[in-house]
């Protein structure tokens, strides 16, 4: 049997305008998927976007921008998602559903992500870290082209270490691997030259009480034989 896809997201996502539920579902049963979780992104860190990105922003980013340069994710749309969920569920009674959330950066936002949490019972909840703060500002990983790769990188991880051993609460960690996808095409990728820090962070992952103390595999390829190993003792912006 083939395993769920733990990690969905549809048009209730804000940043992703062309899902739709009832096509995943469909698109699993096609595939033969037992399950799916819709984790969708309750994104709560404002990022500054560099002025000479802002006039390539796609339309659904720009409606956003403040005149600032500061693009405010907007809140996630509980009750219109969860009606949705229950109307697939309805709809595909083979498929198994679960609800979810993808909570950025919960740990900044402690008041935020808890008030969310107990406000509503999601069977999945996902953290993850898709921005790094640089003064009193934060930056999309995919705004970060300039810097040089392995100093993002593990910026990137040593933030995702600061969110496995906070106390914020989470079930699954999301994409350890996020920040190599915008790493440079022309730059070989040695998955060694950070296996330190990588394994800092699964380990702290096993050491966390769950829930929180998983992690998903990873999206990139060029960091899969590495986190697979050690793991047990694209576009303008995020799409």
């Amino acid at each position: 049997m083939l395993p769920q896809d733990s990690h969905v997201h549809t048009e209730w996502s804000w940043d992703t305008v062309t899902g739709s539920m009832v096509r995943s579902c469909e698109r699993a049963l096609e595939l033969g998927l037992p399950s799916l979780a819709f984790t969708e992104h309750a994104d709560l860190t404002p990022w500054l976007i560099p002025a000479p990105i802002r006039p390539h922003l796609p339309d659904h980013f720009r409606v956003r921008l403040r005149a600032d340069g500061v693009l405010e994710p907007p809140d996630l749309d509980v009750e219109g998602y969860l009606a949705c969920v229950q109307e697939c569920r309805e709809r595909f009674p083979d498929l198994r559903i679960l609800s979810g959330v993808e909570l950025s950066e919960p740990h900044w936002h402690r008041s935020s992500a808890d008030a969310l949490l107990a406000a509503h019972r999601f069977e999945r909840v996902l953290g993850s870290v898709h921005s790094l703060p640089e003064g009193s500002d934060h930056y999309e990983l995919s705004v970060l082209g300039d810097r040089p790769p392995d100093g993002v990188l593990r910026s990137y991880l040593g933030e995702v270490l600061g969110l496995v051993e906070s106390t914020a609460g989470f079930e699954v960690l999301a994409h350890i691997d996020y920040a190599l996808r915008t790493w440079p095409a022309a730059k070989e990728f040695v998955a060694a030259d950070f296996e330190d820090e990588f394994r800092t962070v699964l380990r702290a992952c096993a050491q966390r009480p769950c829930p929180g103390g998983q992690h998903e595999g990873p999206a990139a390829p060029r960091s899969a034989p590495l986190v697979v190993r050690r793991g047990r003792p694209r576009p303008l912006l995020r799409q």
